[in-house]
Parts: structure tokens; sequence; C-alpha cells
């Protein structure tokens, strides 16, 4: 593949472009899937801001039997921190059994999935403090292996909007984004189950980091 599915080759994003034109002249996204994105893959590999990433440890896997898809990417940041990005819901029908299994499981095959794989990387990367994020279910993904991943490893969560989960509570930790918005645990009534399910609930930091609202906690 373009990206190498382990952590100890990483692809820088200019060369990944590059690469990803020679094997895919002519690929479509798919239904879901915005045409522009390699458009924007190249732009991002032309900026100043992101010609520097490198790529490492892709992983996708789609299984009809388990009814699990999964795919998840790590990114090198300049600043010597890692991002580890989990993929929402793609356009296969299997990927949209699992989205309807989210709403009734305790816990699906990609959540487990996702702990593994971030577990893995801060094995494989001990001196990058990690970043995790994903989008819709990769959001739900990125939640579920933070609150997985036992201390010193726990990572700063970026995932955009998610579902809920169910698992439980793990050791006391706040997941921050940035310096403005914070997760704290929660615990919330689950309507398809009779034990509570375990949330991170955001709570929104005034807009000065020195407010006595913000003191110890970033």
């Amino acid at each position: 593949g373009i990206v190498p599915a382990d952590f100890s080759a990483p692809v820088f994003l200019p060369d990944a472009m590059r690469q990803y034109d020679a094997a895919r002249p002519q690929e479509t996204m798919g239904v879901l899937v915005p045409e522009q994105i390699p458009e924007l893959g190249h732009k991002m590999a032309a900026s100043r801001r992101f010609s520097d990433l490198t790529l490492c440890a892709y992983v996708s896997r789609t299984d009809e039997e388990t009814q699990t898809q999964f795919s998840a990417l790590t990114i090198l940041l300049p600043d010597k921190t890692a991002y580890i990005a989990f993929r929402g819901t793609d356009d296969t029908i299997v990927g949209w059994k699992e989205d309807f299994n989210l709403a009734f499981l305790p816990v699906v095959p990609a959540q487990k999935m996702a702990a593994e794989y971030l577990s893995a990387a801060a094995a494989a990367l001990p001196s990058h403090p990690l970043r995790v994020g994903g989008h819709s279910k990769g959001g739900n993904l990125a939640a579920y292996a933070a609150a997985h991943l036992p201390p010193p490893g726990l990572p700063r969560f970026g995932g955009g909007e998610r579902p809920p989960f169910s698992c439980k509570p793990p050791a006391p930790l706040t997941i921050t984004i940035g310096q403005r918005l914070i997760f704290r645990p929660i615990i919330v009534p689950h309507p398809n189950h009779r034990d509570p399910f375990y949330d991170l609930a955001p709570f929104r930091l005034p807009a000065h980091p020195e407010s006595p609202l913000c003191k110890g906690r970033l």
C-alpha cells in the first residue's frame, strides 16, 4: 500500500499523494465521500502547514461475517505529537449495519479494534504525546479507545460528533480539545441495558485560560 501498515516507515504526505496519483489516476470516491478529497490532499501536501506530516500504520478492514467496518491512520506531526485518526462510516452495507449495531450492542468489534490500535500506537510511539479523533462513528471509536487506554498513555481527544458507548468507568481522566473544551466522564442511563453506560460529557471552558474555571484543568 501507499502508507505502511506499521509504525516503522512513515511516508511524507506529498510522497503519499504522488503515489496515490500514480496508483489511482481515475478513482472515484464513492457515494458518501466528496470527489474533492484527492484535490484537498494535494492542497494540504503543497501547504506549509501540512507538507511536513508523515503517515503510517494505515489499517482498513471490512468483514461481513462480524459486521465490522474499521479504518485508522496515524499522522506524525512536526511538534513530535501523533494524531490517531479513526474513519467514520463508509458507503458499504456492512458499515451501516455496524451503525445500527451500535444502537443496541454494548460493544461492537470496531470499538475493540480501535482500543487495540490506540494501545499499539502508544507502545510503538512512546516519545510521542498522542492526540486521537475521528468523524461521526470515528469520533465514537476515538472516545472508546481513549477511555480504555490505561494511564499514563491517555491521549488528548479531538473527536467529532459521535454516538455514546458502553463500558465500565476507567481511571479518572480529563480529555481536552485544544484549550477550550474538556470532556469529563459521567454515568448516564442506557435505554436498552440494565447497566448504565459511561459517556464523556462536554464542558465548555471560558475563553481566557487564566480564568479560575480553567486553572488546574489545562
